[in-house]
């Protein structure tokens, strides 16, 4: 069996160029559904112990293509990281959104979105945001933004932040604008614009992103009388750092793939 078809691409938003990988099913078809996948804060297209391109790879096997993106001023692509804003990724996410639509053997009408961490929080507003997405995936997603700033941020760098404009996270110059922009997100209220249907998975052991934020999804979405379902893997943690703990994270999303798009 020929093995899946992966190939570094380029385009741009605003003049930066964005880089990504495009994972294509080895036998390709005529109008294969696709998927979008938007990594954490300070992360990238390949995610921690690259989860992300084990499940691309996955999902190819499938019969089902993806795009790895990395956002303006993280990975490989353009820009500094001291410019990004939740608009600026939610602005990446669009634009690689409408270049996977665009490519031959991807069928525009059968896409999705996963999205880990902020990347997490970045595929909800975008599934908010577009109406013919089919399917979401959202792991330890960000549900509360101010309560997720008190966890990265100590309570008096956000003054300093502001004053400065900028603070020093782990090497990272993070912006006030990405703090101000972070602080006005709405994405459990948000979400509920989809029509996707959207699955959350999340550790109990979460030491960033406490484990009732993905509870806040799936109550709106409930409410909203949307398909949803949430799965809590016993003691995995922010990044599911376990081989255990990853696997479970790709069958799920590729289960809920295969049945919705």
């Amino acid at each position: 069996m020929n093995p899946p078809v992966e190939t570094p691409v380029t385009f741009t938003r605003d003049g930066q160029q964005l880089v990504s990988m495009f994972h294509q099913p080895a036998q390709p078809t005529a109008c294969a559904p696709a998927v979008l996948f938007c990594h954490g804060f300070t992360g990238g297209k390949a995610e921690g112990h690259r989860m992300f391109v084990q499940a691309a790879r996955r999902l190819a096997s499938a019969g089902i293509a993806s795009l790895r993106l990395d956002f303006m001023g993280s990975g490989d692509s353009a820009g500094d990281f001291v410019d990004c804003t939740i608009a600026t990724q939610l602005a990446d996410a669009h634009t690689a959104l409408a270049w996977l639509r665009e490519q031959d053997g991807v069928d525009p009408a059968r896409c999705g979105v996963v999205g880990i961490s902020l990347g997490g929080m970045i595929a909800a507003l975008l599934l908010g945001d577009d109406p013919d997405l089919r399917a979401g995936v959202l792991l330890c997603p960000v549900g509360d933004p101010p309560a997720a700033i008190q966890r990265r941020l100590v309570t008096n760098t956000i003054p300093e932040t502001e004053d400065r404009g900028w603070t020093d996270m782990g090497g990272y110059a993070v912006n006030w604008g990405f703090v101000h922009t972070l602080l006005d997100a709405k994405p459990v209220d948000h979400i509920v614009n989809t029509r996707a249907a959207v699955r959350l998975v999340h550790g109990d052991a979460d030491e960033t992103v406490d484990v009732a934020d993905s509870l806040l999804y799936l109550e709106a979405l409930q409410r909203a009388g949307l398909t949803c379902d949430r799965d809590v893997l016993e003691g995995a943690d922010h990044n599911f750092r376990s081989i255990p703990w990853k696997s479970r994270v790709i069958d799920l999303a590729a289960e809920w793939f295969g049945e919705y798009l």
